[in-house]
């Protein structure tokens, strides 16, 4: 259940990410790929740094940045694009309601 990095899990829904950010927001950056958690973890932190650096928020910082952006992306955007999360949801969706 594990992804090299949560960035990846960002770049799933790069409508958040152009929200949260605004103006400068340089969303030709973030990858397309279906699979965002096959995305090298260097390449995931290049991709929101290039998308940001000219943003008024800045360039992409974890522990400022993170956790706002994680509580508002959209959750079903984010299992279409990342298997991983979307095998931990249905876990702990088992989990919460078993069958």
């Amino acid at each position: 259940l594990m992804v090299e990095a949560m960035e990846n899990w960002l770049l799933a829904d790069p409508d958040v990410l152009r929200a949260y950010y605004g103006q400068g927001f340089a969303g030709a950056a973030i990858p397309k790929r279906n699979d965002v958690e096959q995305v090298p973890k260097r390449d995931a932190l290049a991709a929101l740094e290039a998308a940001t650096r000219r943003t008024q928020k800045r360039t992409y910082h974890k522990t400022r940045h993170a956790p706002e952006i994680l509580q508002r992306l959209d959750l079903d955007a984010l299992c279409d694009r990342a298997p991983r999360c979307k095998a931990f949801r249905e876990w702990l969706e088992g989990e919460i309601h078993p069958s």
